[in-house]
């Protein structure tokens, strides 16, 4: 330990700025405290709230524009080995799929680009409040998301941020500098004997120009960064969709993910999923479900620092499955409108009440895809909806004759690696929304892979519970033979690895007792 801080405690200081981009960061000193992280200052342990003058410069915060290196895949895969077992695949596609999320956190035009230009060229009007201010910078956001800014004058982007200026100029929320008012700029060219800009100096339309040209500036300043090549239109993104039974580990591995990259998690189960104003549960809820989570990792943050990293945070929508569409005619509220709903998250909004931004969120899917899914349990055909008996039928290795099979019938794992869009149209999924969606599967469970997870993984519930033992002296010791009765116990209630802790805390209770 150096200066009483941790190697565990500067990793996390280390993520964390990672995930700001370097803008809290490095005003912090981390120390543990019970087993957690407090985020004080290095001089007089205050919190990261400092005084309003400091904050705030000419109405905006103070923000950098580098970021810290993103973590490879390689990294995270490392990291995911320690927890979650098996599953190669699925660890590698999520690996680079955040790896591709850090990039774009830094490529997508975003609330920190917008503010800089702002600072630099707005000062606060007699009528701003902080309120008003961070719902600009959304409003301008989301105009240049929608339309890419260009040096067109008739683009739709510069015309949709002249006029969100001049509504805000207009009700005294905000001015622009002086120096920053195009008649000012033509004036100190035409001081060196061109008449080019005469015309540009005397054109009252032309008074927010100069302000739309600095975003220009800033965004080809952050096509041109070594991380950045390419346009920032470029924007698209696909999310990955973990296709495993119950309990094979989709959610610890969504989990995990954000917990390395120091991302503000949430977990929404797509089972209770209706369409907007039905009684049910709503995806809008998820924006005030990422700033929830933004302030337990940073309790002592500013709202805004809360938002912005509430915007980059990882996204977990699970059962997706149970929401495939099943109806003969009708309007399904429960299904098809609730996909048409989950497409509209996916594609990504600013919400007008928090602010925070989906667009650039790390969305990931997940499902079972069995016949129940569907609400088959009870139904003779429940068997032909799986998604590997579709996917077996597409190959033309479907079961032949009186029950006879083709020799060369694959595993499941290997059919659920071969999921297509096609075979998830087929399951009920809407063409729009499995276009989005990049098919991984998880690893079957099996005796040998609770085995290796019971001895290899560090959130074992038998680790867990030898080193707890361990700790009053009592050292717990389990055979080879032990292990796999143990599995097949596991195995037989056809949950996955989910009734591993019940089983291992009903075999040692006694121990504890």
């Amino acid at each position: 330990m150096e200066g009483g801080v941790s190697p565990s405690d500067r990793e996390r200081r280390a993520d964390l700025d990672q995930a700001l981009g370097g803008q809290i960061a490095p005003r912090l000193a981390v120390a543990s405290l019970n087993g957690g992280v407090s985020l004080k200052r290095p001089d007089d342990g205050a919190g990261i709230e400092e005084d309003q003058a400091d904050q705030r410069a000419n109405g905006f915060p103070k923000v950098r524009r580098d970021f810290g290196p993103p973590i490879t895949p390689s990294e995270m895969v490392r990291h995911l080995d320690r927890s979650v077992i098996g599953s190669p695949r699925a660890k590698r596609a999520l690996a680079v799929a955040a790896y591709y999320h850090q990039v774009r956190m830094r490529r997508v035009p975003g609330f920190e680009m917008v503010e800089r230009v702002l600072r630099d060229h707005c000062v606060d009007g007699k009528s701003a409040t902080d309120e008003k201010l961070h719902e600009l910078t959304r409003a301008i956001t989301a105009a240049i998301r929608e339309n890419p800014i260009s040096n067109r004058r008739d683009s739709r982007a510069r015309k949709d941020v002249c006029s969100l200026l001049r509504l805000y100029e207009d009700q005294q929320f905000l001015a622009i500098k002086e120096e920053s008012l195009p008649a000012n700029r033509a004036r100190s060219k035409l001081s060196k004997g061109g008449r080019s800009r005469r015309k540009y100096a005397d054109n009252p339309s032309g008074r927010y120009a100069a302000l739309v040209d600095a975003f220009v500036r800033e965004r080809r300043h952050t096509e041109r960064t070594s991380l950045n090549r390419g346009p920032l239109s470029e924007t698209s993104r696909d999310v990955p969709l973990i296709i495993g039974q119950s309990g094979s580990g989709k959610t610890m591995l969504a989990r995990h993910v954000a917990d390395r990259l120091w991302l503000p998690f949430v977990h929404f189960d797509a089972s209770q999923l209706t369409e907007s104003g039905w009684s049910g549960a709503d995806v809008s809820s998820i924006p005030e479900q990422l700033l929830k989570a933004a302030e337990k990792l940073l309790p002592k943050g500013t709202k805004r620092d809360r938002v912005r990293l509430a915007s980059h945070g990882v996204v977990f929508i699970d059962e997706i499955d149970k929401k495939a569409w099943v109806g003969e005619g009708g309007h399904d509220i429960s299904r098809g409108g609730a996909q048409g709903n989950l497409l509209m998250t996916l594609d990504g909004f600013v919400d007008h009440e928090t602010g925070v931004d989906l667009s650039t969120c790390f969305f990931i899917c997940g499902g079972s895809f069995s016949g129940a899914s569907v609400g088959m349990r009870n139904s003779q055909h429940a068997q032909k909806m799986l998604i590997a008996q579709i996917v077996e039928r597409r190959l033309g290795l479907a079961t032949f004759g009186f029950g006879t099979r083709n020799a060369a019938q694959p595993s499941l794992g290997e059919l659920l690696d071969q999921v297509g869009p096609k075979d998830l149209i087929e399951f009920g999924i809407i063409p729009e929304l499995a276009g989005r969606l990049q098919p991984v599967s998880m690893e079957p469970m099996t005796e040998a892979l609770l085995m290796r997870i019971m001895e290899e993984s560090r959130e074992s519930p038998l680790r867990q519970r030898s080193k707890r033992l361990a700790s009053h002296g009592i050292e717990l010791r389990i055979t080879e033979d032990g292990k796999r009765l143990i599995a097949k116990a596991v195995l037989n209630q056809g949950l996955g690895a989910r009734p591993l802790r019940l089983v291992v805390s009903r075999l040692i209770e006694d121990l504890e007792f």
